[in-house]
């Protein structure tokens, strides 16, 4: 922290006691290198590499991936916290591709749960899923989506009150049409960031609203996405509960921690994905596509092949944008 300008360097960040490591709260990202994991909580965090101040939203978005045309509503900490807790589309690109190689669906009809900014249902739809219904209760997350997927039905309103027939009708689909419903359950429950309550946050069974809605509309498949910190909290008692409500709905289940990196995410972000299979296709998740630059580091996935393009840095993520403002 040594580096960066007094007026940065706020006292909450500073230790006062003498001892310890250096605080590592306030942290100025490396350009050559991907981003630290972004959060709603970044924003008096990060420093951005080459300036003294710290990063923009529209900066974030970049490290997330998203495109610059992705316009986000609300004030300056409504369009923070959207931007923290998206899914990045790339990654979100790159498992839809994967499975729509492995369903094969007639319908490309897809619902989203839980979308937030639409970080995962945009990247969805790229691999070419068509999404029929945005459901949301957050009212600046339902304008993004208005906003920036112009073709999506947004339902803004609490998932425990919408039925799973509305869903079905504006998809203008019946019962097993549907080709996925894909979401990610509220992440603070289970999160390094919040009070990791689990199961006992009322956020925490939101998950049993997702399993509803695909026990009622019987897609082809599901994907379901948190933070890996779900496999260890309370003692792993939530994961065993999640993944318990995901195989009550007969489907067959795999679940993996993937690195955002490795799909062309700048960014270092750790998420699992479950998905499920009706129809017991085999789901693969998606092979990383990207490596990294420094000489000894991974150059080659766990099967021993060469990654054919370098990972994204935080210095390219932000190249060629407009002088900072701290609005998007």
């Amino acid at each position: 922290m040594g580096d960066l300008p007094p007026e940065l360097q706020h006292r909450s960040f500073k230790r006062t006691d003498g001892g310890g490591g250096p605080n590592l709260r306030l942290l100025r990202l490396h350009p050559d290198l991907p981003s630290n994991t972004v959060t709603a909580y970044v924003f008096n965090k990060f420093v951005h590499p080459d300036e003294d101040r710290f990063i923009t939203p529209r900066e974030a978005a970049r490290l997330q991936g998203f495109p610059d045309d992705h316009v986000f509503a609300g004030p300056l900490t409504a369009t923070q916290h959207q931007v923290g807790n998206a899914v990045p589309p790339p990654l979100a690109k790159a498992l839809g591709t994967s499975l729509m190689e492995a369903i094969g669906a007639s319908s490309n009809k897809a619902v989203g749960l839980f979308s937030g900014a639409g970080g995962l249902d945009l990247g969805l739809s790229r691999a070419g899923f068509d999404i029929g219904a945005c459901v949301e209760i957050d009212p600046f997350s339902c304008e993004t989506l208005r906003a920036s997927g112009s073709e999506w039905h947004v339902v803004e309103r609490d998932i425990q009150l919408v039925p799973s027939e509305e869903l079905m009708e504006l998809t203008a689909t019946d019962e097993g049409e549907t080709a996925l419903v894909a979401g990610g359950t509220p992440c603070q429950p289970f999160s390094n960031a919040g009070k990791q309550k689990g199961i006992d946050d009322p956020r925490g069974i939101l998950f049993q609203q997702f399993v509803r809605v695909v026990g009622d509309l019987k897609p082809r498949a599901f994907l379901l996405e948190n933070v890996p910190n779900i496999m260890s909290v309370n003692k792993g008692a939530s994961f065993r509960a999640v993944l318990a409500g995901l195989e009550e709905t007969g489907y067959e289940i795999s679940y993996k921690i993937l690195n955002a990196e490795e799909y062309g995410v700048p960014q270092f972000r750790r998420r699992i994905f479950f998905l499920g299979s009706r129809d017991s296709e085999e789901l693969l998740f998606p092979s990383p596509t990207h490596g990294v630059k420094e000489e000894g580091l991974r150059l080659f996935d766990p099967n021993g092949n060469s990654r054919q393009k370098a990972m994204h840095t935080a210095g390219e993520a932000f190249e060629n944008l407009p002088p900072a403002s701290f609005t998007v």
